[in-house]
């Protein structure tokens, strides 16, 4: 009895051990194959690693932390700021066709509503897509030139703000707003007549804590020259120059850059464009008043982080 007894507890041992193998090997198959679905999924949905509304580059820097987003809409403009507290507001909407750039960008921020939508001049580079804004986005406000242009972008564009109940601010020089802990500064004047449309873009002034930046629409050197005057060269110096007209020759005058003495400058344009931009002379002076440049169609979007004491380039990670 004993001897059939071990042997028979030698072939449960036996088949007990084949059992336990191959729950190993099918263990293993499982998690190679969890794996190899996993990079093939994300492959195949690229979206899935974008961050969803919530957990976009505010919460990866720190919601005491100021971002300025220089969104790659190709030969336009387009700005978001979202200051500590968590307040956004968006300069310039990029032509129509960008549109989906820019809603992406907002999302990828968790930005579901615009303090300020602020339209620098009437150009449909910087407008084209405001229409689309003021309906997909709540905005509290646009701030924006009085003058009126013969175009479907502007034509949108009023349609949307009534449509919405949007109030317009028509904004005079020294006006200033807050966004967050973040303070504004009107430059220009929103009811100035110029003979080149782009010299009536409205410029502004941030300040951050102990950090700044200037926005400057596609101002020219003579509008240039109206804020040093007005203002004092002392009073615009600032960390971060967004270079008017996506770097045309006809803006960034030396004047102009002595006075804000930018650390960073951005250039907002599209790869190859029609127009040269930008222009060789913008980018040597840029480089010899040693101002760091960056361009929306050599990095495409480029953000800028302030922690109050001053900017950082945020590289994002790559999907």
């Amino acid at each position: 009895m004993s001897e059939k007894l071990s042997k028979n507890t030698g072939k449960a041992g036996k088949t007990r051990k084949k059992f336990i193998k191959a729950a190993d090997i099918f263990r293993a198959a499982l998690f190679f194959a969890l794996i190899i679905f996993g990079a093939v999924y994300y492959y195949t949905h690229p979206e899935a690693a974008i961050p969803k509304p919530g957990v976009g580059a505010v919460n990866r820097v720190g919601r005491d932390s100021l971002v300025i987003s220089f969104i790659d809409v190709g030969q336009g403009d387009s700005t978001l700021i979202i200051a500590p507290g968590d307040e956004a507001m968006l300069i310039d909407t990029g032509m129509r066709d960008k549109f989906s750039n820019v809603e992406n960008e907002l999302k990828k921020n968790g930005v579901t509503a615009l303090k300020y939508l602020v339209l620098t001049h009437p150009h449909d580079d910087h407008i084209g897509g405001a229409s689309e804004i003021l309906e997909r986005f709540e905005v509290s406000e646009v701030i924006m030139l009085k003058t009126a242009v013969d175009s479907p972008a502007y034509s949108n564009l009023i349609r949307a703000m009534s449509e919405s109940n949007t109030a317009a601010v028509y904004p005079s020089p020294g006006d200033k707003f807050s966004l967050g802990e973040a303070e504004f500064t009107i430059l220009t004047s929103a009811s100035a007549v110029y003979e080149d449309m782009n010299d009536a873009s409205m410029m502004l002034r941030l300040v951050c804590k102990d950090t700044s930046a200037v926005f400057t629409g596609d101002a020219g050197e003579i509008p240039e020259g109206e804020i040093i005057d007005a203002f004092g060269a002392s009073s615009l110096k600032s960390d971060v120059l967004k270079v008017g007209h996506h770097g045309s020759s006809s803006s960034t005058s030396a004047r102009f850059l002595q006075a804000v003495q930018p650390d960073f400058a951005v250039i907002s344009c599209e790869k190859n464009n029609d127009y040269g931009h930008p222009h060789g002379i913008t980018l040597r002076k840029l480089t010899d008043i040693g101002a760091q440049i960056y361009r929306t169609d050599i990095s495409g979007t480029v953000t800028l982080i302030s922690d109050g004491k001053e900017f950082t380039y945020y590289e994002a990670a790559e999907d």
